[in-house]
């Protein structure tokens, strides 16, 4: 009789199962908030710092765009540096996505091209520069350098161009273009340092004057509404517009008095 009362005592005995239920909503608790946590507060949090790194890199290529204009003007090489990505911070429960890499690099050779009234004329090779961010999070488009102009490209996101320097290279009547030649790529998170050095141009190649003016025809990736009206709107005696193209860069055309050209060169290493 005893035997058979504490046989069902044992059997009603429920401690054991309620302190699994109790680990089993505890530990689901856990996954479901790791979970919210992976999904929203992670991708949140790698944002920010993609976006503190794409400001970072901004106010870099700012410095390399005006080490490129200080080495052309001076002739004296000048050493910046940019930090292509990005790292994440350390996470113990969660997991990160692969470092941000980003890409510097410099786009293929095309002319700058001097005229003369007779049709003479000598070419000049230059290239675009190009940074493109790999981020995860963000959805930026690539900031390119051209003939002094920085600018943030959004054009393939159907966004628009938004300038961060402006153009240097008509100042009053003088035309100065820093031609920018030789290839560079780098890609990656870690930071690289340019050396940015003069690059001889031949001057005594271009063609005699006619009238003492050149018509000068730049490359350039901006059209005449996006840019080169309002910036060269006062130097309306030497923007004669640009040639705007379909398949290759526009021409950005200048008429400039041959004594008030000056065009150097630079190159990266």
């Amino acid at each position: 009789m005893n035997n058979a009362r504490s046989s069902r005592r044992f059997r009603s005995d429920n401690r054991a199962v309620s302190a699994v239920i109790g680990f089993i909503l505890v530990f689901a608790i856990l996954m479901l908030t790791l979970a919210v946590y992976q999904a929203q507060v992670v991708p949140q949090q790698n944002a920010q710092t993609e976006f503190q790194q794409f400001e970072d890199t901004r106010d870099e290529l700012i410095e390399l765009r005006n080490a490129i204009s200080t080495t052309g003007q001076t002739d004296v090489s000048q050493y910046p540096s940019v930090r292509l990505g990005t790292t994440y911070q350390t996470r113990l429960l969660t997991i990160n996505p692969p470092p941000p890499a980003g890409t510097l690099q410099t786009s293929a050779e095309y002319n700058i091209t001097i005229e003369n009234a007779a049709g003479e004329r000598e070419n000049v090779s230059t290239r675009f520069l190009d940074y493109q961010p790999g981020y995860n999070e963000l959805r930026v488009g690539s900031t390119r350098y051209e003939h002094s102009v920085l600018y943030l490209d959004e054009r393939d996101r159907r966004n628009n161009v938004s300038i961060i320097e402006e153009q240097n290279i008509v100042t009053d009547e003088t035309v100065r273009i820093t031609a920018l030649q030789d290839n560079f790529q780098r890609t990656g998170t870690e930071r690289v340092t340019l050396n940015v050095f003069p690059r001889t141009v031949n001057t005594d190649a271009f063609p005699d004057p006619d009238g003492d003016a050149y018509t000068v025809r730049i490359p350039t990736q901006l059209t005449e509404d996006e840019y080169w009206n309002e910036a060269l709107e006062d130097a309306d005696e030497i923007y004669q517009g640009v040639d705007e193209r379909d398949d290759q860069p526009n021409r950005l055309i200048l008429e400039v008095d041959a004594v008030n050209l000056e065009l150097t060169a630079v190159e990266f290493s």
